[in-house]
C-alpha cells in the first residue's frame, strides 16, 4: 500500500502483483457492495492474471484465500485459530483470528 492513501488502485498497464489483499465492506448476497467484492472483483483480478487474493471479511469472520487455478479461482476458508496457508508467502505465519482482531483494544 501506498501511506498515506486509503486505497492503492490497479490499472491496467500495471503487472499483476503477486497478493491483492481486500477487505470487504459489510453486507449480504445481492447487496451492491457484497457482489462488487465476492463477484465482480473475482472475475477482475482473474482476467488481469492475479495468482492470489484475500478477501477479509470482518462481519462474516472469515479470511477467503483465492488461488488462480487456470481462469478461475480455488478457494480456501480460515477462521478462528487455523492458520492461514498462502501459496505466494509458505513461510506465513498468521491466523484469521489474528487478522480479523488486528488493531482492536
Amino acid at each position: 500500500a501506498i501511506e498515506g492513501l486509503k486505497q492503492a488502485l490497479l490499472k491496467a498497464n500495471m503487472p499483476a502483483p503477486a497478493l491483492v489483499i481486500e477487505v470487504v465492506s459489510p453486507g449480504e448476497p445481492g447487496d451492491k457492495n457484497y457482489d462488487r467484492d465476492y463477484v465482480e472483483k473475482r472475475q477482475e483480478y482473474a482476467a488481469r492474471g492475479i495468482r492470489e487474493y484475500w478477501l477479509i471479511d470482518p462481519h462474516h469472520q472469515v479470511v477467503l484465500v483465492l488461488t488462480l487455478q487456470g481462469q478461475s479461482y480455488q478457494e480456501q476458508r480460515f477462521t478462528g485459530a487455523i492458520a492461514i496457508a498462502s501459496p505466494t508467502f509458505p513461510n506465513l505465519n498468521l491466523t484469521a483470528e489474528q487478522i480479523l482482531n488486528a488493531g482492536k483494544s
